[in-house]
Parts: structure tokens; C-alpha cells; sequence
């Protein structure tokens, strides 16, 4: 079993596509969706959105690689947003955390805090201070230890064409 010096974080980049979107969708599968035509779907047009926006520096990625495989253990992802000035933050974009995972057999030795870590860093030196994600029950006490905290938001999905 490896520990956790074992591991380098480092940034992701065009070459990492495959393994984000093979976090991503197995994100989707632990949550319970096991539609492989959605799954399919949701690739197809993910892989092209992760291209631009990766070329374009709006989408951040850091993982987590064993030194001694080079296996990808974990993942974080960032969207940067051009958000409008608000009260708390004037005139600063804001990030979406996402892609969040972690390999069933790397989880509970910190990976995703020390992944975490660095993508709140480096949002503290782009002067992005608001930073939004959405969670599951199990990770959400990771998110709570690192600050973020519940809000009130409400979402409505509008069925496509409407």
C-alpha cells in the first residue's frame, strides 16, 4: 500500500483527458446512474467542453500519481467562471469545483483534501475567492474541514428545446 509520499500532485493538462473523463463518469456511476447510453452521451460532449476549456485556461485540473506506476489515483477539476461583481467579491471570477474523485482503493488517506489543497491555492493566487461545488453526504465533511459551507440556491432543469 502506497502512502501518501508515494503520490505527486501535479497539474492536469490536454493529455489527461482520459482520465477525467473517466473520473467523471465514474462519479456519476457511484451516485447511482448506470445509464450507458447517457454515460456515452455525456462523454461525447464533455470531451470536446474539457478540450476547450482547458486550451483556454478556464478549466484546472490537478491528480494525483502514484511515483512508482504512474497511475492516476485522484482528481480535481475547476471551472473558472467570469461571474459578475457582487457585494462579497467585486470584479473577481469564481470557480466551480468539479470532477472530484478518488480511486476506491486510494480513498481515506487524504488525496482529495491534499488535491482540494491545491486547487484553493491556486485559486488564492488568481484572486478567486468564490469558489462553489455541489457534494455527496460521504464528502461533504472534506468540504466542510477546507470552509465551504451550505447555501441557499434552487435549480431547475428545463427539458431540452424548451
Amino acid at each position: 500500500m502506497e502512502n501518501l509520499t508515494s503520490f505527486r500532485i501535479r497539474p492536469a493538462d490536454l493529455a489527461d483527458e482520459d482520465s477525467i473523463c473517466a473520473h467523471r463518469r465514474l462519479i456519476f456511476e457511484e451516485e447511482g446512474y448506470h445509464d450507458a447510453a447517457a454515460s456515452e452521451a455525456m462523454d461525447q460532449a464533455f470531451r470536446p467542453w474539457l478540450r476547450r476549456h482547458l486550451a483556454a485556461g478556464t478549466y484546472r485540473g490537478w491528480l494525483a500519481e502514484s511515483e512508482a506506476t504512474g497511475e492516476i489515483a485522484a482528481g480535481v477539476g475547476l471551472w473558472i467562471l467570469d461571474w459578475p461583481p457582487h457585494l462579497h467579491a467585486p470584479g473577481t471570477p469564481r470557480a466551480r469545483v468539479l470532477n472530484v474523485y478518488t480511486a476506491p482503493e486510494y480513498r481515506r488517506r487524504g488525496l482529495a483534501r491534499q488535491l482540494l489543497r491545491a486547487a484553493l491555492d491556486w485559486c488564492t493566487t488568481q484572486n478567486i475567492s468564490g469558489l462553489m461545488l455541489q457534494t455527496t453526504t460521504v464528502a461533504r465533511g472534506v468540504y466542510e474541514s477546507l470552509g465551504f459551507r451550505p447555501v441557499n440556491e434552487l435549480r431547475l432543469f428545463l427539458p431540452p428545446g424548451a
